[in-house]
């Protein structure tokens, strides 16, 4: 019997929340490979996304991290804590107007 093709949005899925929990216990090299592997993939899903952000978030590279989460956002503004993220990530970044609105 054949198998079917991976789903790139179930590989993505997985990945992504492999990173969020590799940096959940402090394996920051691990998360970080993890995320950068998904971002190059270039994924869409809001959800993805935010976890990527999240992960960037964690690792210190608010500019990284920033995009992904406007990007998610966009998408699924009813969302609390991808807003309190973005808010968060535009704190950090001394945007405090725009954080302001969020937090």
């Amino acid at each position: 019997m054949a198998r079917a093709a991976p789903n790139s949005f179930g590989w993505q899925n997985a990945a992504s929340q492999l990173a969020r929990a590799l940096s959940n216990v402090g394996l920051w090299g691990e998360a970080f490979g993890a995320a950068v592997a998904i971002e190059s993939l270039e994924p869409r899903e809001p959800s993805i996304l935010h976890r990527l952000g999240a992960v960037f978030s964690r690792l210190g590279l608010m500019q990284r991290s920033l995009p992904l989460l406007e990007r998610a956002a966009q998408a699924t503004p009813d969302r609390p804590q991808l807003m309190h993220d973005l808010g968060v990530a535009y704190l950090s970044l001394g945007r405090t107007d725009e954080a302001e609105s969020l937090l």
